[in-house]
């Protein structure tokens, strides 16, 4: 089935918006007729499509069901370059992160969070991505207030570390996952992450950037799938 995002998932006739006109009448080709489900940040919903034309697209919307909770998929980054920091949040919200919190480590640059920019990046990799709502970004100052505030979600916390010899475990039900800046994390942050009781796992064969890093970690942890 296919899936068109709307505005507001509503019983009845609706109107969709430029982009999302162009995906159901250009990307997917769909014509008067075609079944698909539309869902918006809390709901979702069988619809039918009355009109596709280059003037626009009328779909009727059937009765909503609420959508499945959102997976908790947290991206702790000790930020590395400013570049990389945006691809991260862009690559991490394609693969399902639902937060990331950014803060320095220790071996970070000296370069603040730019989170307005950030905000934009990661409306628009939602948007590409087909997801109803972008990846929360939370600004952090330093790792002793992030690892107190990701112990209080009752989640599995991971880390990513070299020196381990296992993979991440599969965690279908939400996660922690902490990356490191370029150069990886000091021993005194690892000796931290394992203090508070966070697993370190190898997270490929090779040495990752940090936005593949966080990819692989996601999906690592969902191969359940």
């Amino acid at each position: 089935m296919k899936r068109v995002l709307v505005p507001r998932c509503a019983p009845g006739l609706a109107r969709l918006d430029h982009d999302e006109a162009h995906y159901v009448r250009d990307v997917l080709r769909l014509a008067p007729g075609d079944t698909v489900e539309v869902f918006d940040a809390d709901s979702e919903a069988p619809a039918v499509l009355r009109a596709v034309s280059r003037h626009g697209v009328e779909i009727e919307i059937g009765e909503p069901a609420p959508a499945p909770p959102p997976r908790t998929a947290v991206v702790l980054l000790g930020m590395p370059r400013p570049a990389l920091v945006e691809e991260a949040v862009t690559l991490g919200t394609e693969a399902g992160a639902s937060e990331f919190w950014l803060f320095p480590a220790e071996r970070s640059l000296p370069a603040p969070a730019r989170l307005d920019r950030l905000e934009r990046v990661a409306l628009a990799a939602a948007r590409q991505c087909r997801r109803p709502r972008p990846v929360s970004l939370l600004a952090l100052t330093g790792l002793d207030g992030a690892l107190a505030r990701a112990a209080a979600l009752g989640v599995p916390r991971v880390f990513g570390d070299l020196d381990a010899t296992t993979p991440p475990p599969s965690a279908p039900a939400g996660l922690v996952l902490a990356v490191g800046p370029e150069g990886g994390w000091t021993a005194r942050e690892r000796a931290m992450l394992l203090a508070e009781g966070w697993m370190g796992a190898r997270l490929g064969d090779h040495v990752l950037r940090a936005p593949t890093a966080v990819v692989a970690g996601l999906l690592l942890t969902r191969r359940c799938w």
